[in-house]
């Protein structure tokens, strides 16, 4: 099975993901990162501060290497939402949709994103995403790497504070499993409202650790191997 991967705020879907690709061979999992621009391979594209846009950028690289086969999406967080919308692009223009989808980290697409990160002045957008636990303080206190990574976090958090969540008539048919962080504090309240957007009762894997349990990379693929229908 094809696996799609998108990345969280600020990530590089290469960075992330490469590195499954050998852990999940054995399971006959073709992981496929899906590069957003101004990042990895993509860095001299301007980043995109629309979550629109992204899916859009998104649908093309899906679109070109599904195939006929039954494919799946994992989404991170932002990533979640944009598999979320992309689910339905794909659907509108015509392509085969996933068969499976997997999202993590994301509270369901119609819970409001308060907080105005990315209106912040610089040095406390940095304190924030600091705190969010994804991006180690050394990378945005060092002024080099700042001027890449910074652009970069305010553009995706620019896209997921504007997004404005329109229903669909139709809910998702993929097989819909939702990944989760027990301690989590920013899904923690509504990670069961995504059963609101399956036709089919979502199953959902819950995981030791915050916003970025990512880091418990194990867990997280044992627990993809056995979605996929193989140990």
């Amino acid at each position: 099975m094809k696996l799609f991967c998108l990345p969280y705020a600020g990530g590089s879907a290469v960075s992330i993901y490469n590195p499954w690709k050998a852990k999940l061979a054995d399971a006959d999992i073709d992981v496929i990162p899906v590069e957003l621009p101004g990042r990895g391979r993509r860095i001299r594209e301007a980043c995109l501060s629309s979550l629109r846009e992204m899916v859009e950028d998104s649908c093309i690289t899906v679109a070109e290497n599904c195939g006929d086969e039954p494919y799946g999406l994992f989404g991170y967080s932002m990533g979640a939402l944009i598999a979320y919308e992309l689910y339905y692009t794909l659907k509108c223009q015509g392509f085969n949709t996933p068969a499976r989808m997997l999202l993590a980290a994301k509270s369901p697409p119609d819970v409001q994103v308060k907080r105005r990160l990315h209106e912040l002045p610089d040095e406390a957008f940095k304190r924030e995403i600091c705190k969010l636990g994804g991006t180690p303080p050394a990378v945005l206190d060092d002024p080099e790497l700042a001027e890449i990574f910074l652009p970069v976090l305010r553009a995706d958090y620019t896209a997921l504070e504007n997004y404005e969540f329109r229903p669909y008539k139709e809910k998702l048919r993929a097989d819909v499993s939702i990944l989760y962080g027990m301690d989590d504090d920013t899904t923690e309240d509504n990670i069961g409202g995504w059963d609101r957007f399956a036709a089919n009762p979502c199953r959902f894997y819950a995981f030791s650790g915050g916003h970025f349990f990512i880091k418990e990379e194990t867990a997280i693929l044992n627990e993809i191997r056995a979605i996929a229908g193989t140990k």
